[in-house]
């Protein structure tokens, strides 16, 4: 009897041992299942995040090459738009942007800094940006010669000389003959540059009719900008020297006057008898000037409208730049130094011409025209369309 109560004890202990195994190994077994389900989880949202963070980086990226894009159309330095936000692509849960900041201008280009940001789903966000550089690229062909976006017709015989060359139609042939290179002319942004050149007032006039030396030089002082909110009329010969005069109306003159020095600008331009020496006149409208004699020095006539020019004394010893937005005709009895561009039609009619002419009209180069190539004209006043070269990345 007592080794049957010891025998039922002792598989009594024995079962509760094993059962406590059992459960032991159920608790580990449940332990290592949630741990395997934590680092599950854990590997999960992490990969989520990394997936996140490569879509805000995309997002970014997009955005400021789009912001690149949009950049590089703006061929002038008058296009560049300071501040402007571009969007990347449409994503349904990415997005990126980008903002263009000009940061300087110079006269060989200028620099632009674009600033994007991406964001994705679990509040990744990213940031990237561009240092842009753009310089202007000049071509140097448009000034070769004679080149017309239409038509280029003369009457008699054509003499070329110095590397000169005709194009029709925006082709220009090549040096050797053999060829032909494409040559976009530009209209120019007379007006644009006109505005460009306003400056502060010094002195603010009315309506002024000058009938003298003495009146001319107590009222347009030298070294001052001298606006007027009307016309001036020149009705006896004067010089002006180191003026500057804005003009809100027209300037007229039957008279001779000889600027030196000079800038002047105005709605519109008519003046007989002029002499022009290093100086600039510019007009919004159109442009009519009888010079008595060809320039000295530097010269630059700007219209806005029509242009037209009759040189009807000697040649002058210095170069004329004649830029018309609208169309240009010039009558010169010997030879003149200098270029014509212009936004429409070209009448030229004179003895040599040391220089060029670009039009995006049809250019009429009368009888027996003699074109010099002069390369050393007219690069001040096409410099060209904007190259862009990204020189940082971050």
């Amino acid at each position: 009897m007592s080794k049957t109560i010891n025998q039922t004890r002792k598989a009594h202990r024995e079962g509760g041992f094993i059962l406590v195994m059992v459960l032991s190994l159920v608790v580990l077994v449940m332990i290592l299942a949630s741990g395997m389900a934590l680092m599950a989880q854990s590997a999960v949202m992490v990969g989520g995040n990394v997936s996140a963070h490569g879509r805000a980086t995309q997002a970014a990226s997009a955005a400021t090459e789009s912001a690149l894009a949009v950049l590089k159309t703006w061929a002038r330095k008058e296009d560049v738009q300071d501040g402007v936000q571009v969007s990347a692509p449409p994503d349904p849960e990415a997005g990126g942007t980008a903002v263009l900041h000009l940061l300087g201008t110079s006269p060989d280009g200028l620099l632009v800094h674009i600033e994007g940001s991406g964001k994705a789903p679990r509040g990744a966000s990213v940031k990237a940006t561009l240092l842009v550089k753009g310089k202007y690229h000049a071509d140097p062909e448009l000034f070769a010669g004679v080149v017309s976006m239409g038509q280029v017709t003369h009457q008699g015989k054509l003499q070329l000389d110095n590397g000169a060359r005709v194009g029709s139609s925006g082709q220009l042939p090549f040096a050797g003959g053999v060829g032909s290179t494409k040559v976009q002319v530009p209209v120019p942004q007379s007006v644009l540059q006109i505005q460009q050149a306003q400056k502060p007032c010094d002195v603010q006039l009315g309506t002024l009719v000058i009938d003298s030396q003495l009146q001319a030089e107590a009222l347009i002082q030298k070294g001052k900008t001298i606006c007027v909110a009307g016309n001036v009329t020149f009705h006896q010969p004067l010089s002006l020297q180191g003026v500057r005069l804005q003009v809100k109306g027209q300037v007229l003159g039957t008279a001779a006057v000889h600027f030196q020095g000079s800038v002047l600008l105005a709605e519109g331009i008519s003046l007989r008898g002029l002499q022009l020496t290093d100086s600039t006149l510019m007009a919004a409208g159109d442009v009519w000037l009888d010079m008595a004699s060809g320039p000295a020095g530097q010269v630059s006539v700007l219209s806005g409208g029509q242009a037209q020019v009759q040189v009807s004394g000697g040649s002058g010893t210095g170069s004329l730049a004649l830029v018309a937005g609208q169309g240009a005709k010039v009558e010169a009895v010997s030879t003149l130094r200098g270029l014509v561009w212009s936004g429409g039609a070209v009448h030229w009619s004179g003895h040599e011409l040391h220089g060029a002419i670009a039009a995006t009209g049809p250019i009429d180069l009368g009888s027996d025209p003699h074109i010099i190539r002069d390369p050393a004209l007219g690069r001040e006043f096409i410099p060209g369309k904007l190259v862009y070269e990204v020189i940082s990345r971050k």
